[in-house]
């Protein structure tokens, strides 16, 4: 069985230090996509699945993304973040070891 867990909170409080714990004691993260930029300190694969918006709206419409969300932001981009089911799937076959 797969139990998930969602961390949420605002910006600076903790939420990538408790998961930096949570993967010392091998509790596998869920790593979501995004059209955003990458920030210089971030890591393609460990912060986010970082996509581009083709891609992404390609996922959107084939049912390839979970809860997808989009945002405007104050430059006038759109970022999308979701969840795809490709993570989902590589999640549970690592919590089936």
């Amino acid at each position: 069985m797969l139990y998930l867990h969602l961390i949420i909170g605002k910006s600076l409080s903790g939420k990538s230090t408790l998961c930096d714990q949570l993967e010392k004691r091998d509790i596998p993260q869920i790593i979501t996509t995004t059209t955003r930029p990458k920030r210089e300190h971030e890591v393609n694969g460990r912060d986010y699945h970082f996509t581009n918006l083709g891609q992404a709206l390609n996922d959107i419409e084939n049912d390839q993304a979970i809860a997808p969300r989009k945002y405007h932001v104050a430059n006038g981009e759109t970022w999308y973040y979701y969840l795809s089911y490709k993570e989902l799937k590589r999640l549970s076959s690592k919590s089936k070891h």
